[in-house]
C-alpha cells in the first residue's frame, strides 16, 4: 500500500503545482499598463516550489502512518 500511496501523492501534488504555473492575463503588446514581463523560469519555479513543499509534507505524513517513523 505504501508505494501506491507515494505514487498517488505524486499525481495529486503535480496536478496542484500545475495550477500555480500561470502568467498575468492579457497580451503585453495589446494591453496598456501591462507592467513588466515575468521571467518564464520564475513562473515555473513557483509551481515547482509549491509541488516540492506539498510533496515533502505528504511524504512525511505517509511515512509516519505506514512506517511508524517518528
Amino acid at each position: 500500500m505504501f508505494p501506491l500511496l507515494v505514487h498517488s501523492l505524486d499525481l495529486i501534488v503535480s496536478t496542484i503545482g500545475i495550477f500555480f504555473v500561470k502568467t498575468k492575463p492579457g497580451l503585453p503588446s495589446l494591453k496598456e499598463g501591462y507592467g513588466e514581463l515575468e521571467d518564464p523560469l520564475d513562473i515555473l519555479k513557483r509551481g515547482y516550489y509549491i509541488s516540492l513543499g506539498l510533496a515533502i509534507l505528504g511524504l512525511y505524513v505517509i511515512c509516519m502512518i505506514f512506517l511508524n517513523v517518528p
